[in-house]
């Protein structure tokens, strides 16, 4: 499938190769998206984003957006999905704050899910 003629894709974004990005995707940012990774319509990736290979990225997942913690003050965070995850549906992906990352690694991130700053919940 390639790159859907839709999609936008900030030019500090790194793809791997085989990757497929459906309609209407949005990467912003230094996102990074490993070997022949799926990220199916309507996703959105911002910020400091780490997606491993052989990942599926749903419809509609927002992965990257500001952590919802009245503690984060802005710092840089990040998100790192790992080799083989699959984030389905409405996932929302928010970086962990204070420097942490939230996590997951050959996981199954399903509807309404939310990865967050709780990497302990996600990892292992």
């Amino acid at each position: 499938m390639g790159i859907d003629r839709t999609a936008r894709i900030d030019p500090e974004a790194q793809i791997g190769a085989n990757v497929e990005i459906g309609p209407y995707v949005i990467i912003r940012g230094k996102v990074q998206v490993g070997d022949g990774t799926r990220i199916e319509p309507f996703a959105v990736l911002e910020g400091w984003v780490e997606i491993g290979p052989s990942c599926v990225i749903g419809h509609h997942a927002i992965i990257g957006t500001p952590p919802q913690d009245v503690a984060f003050q802005g710092e840089e965070s990040g998100v790192i999905i790992g080799e083989g995850t699959c984030a389905s549906g409405v996932c929302d992906g928010a970086p962990g704050n204070r420097r942490r990352k939230g996590y997951a690694h050959r996981k199954v991130l399903l509807h309404y899910g939310v990865l967050s700053h709780c990497p302990q919940l996600l990892c292992g």
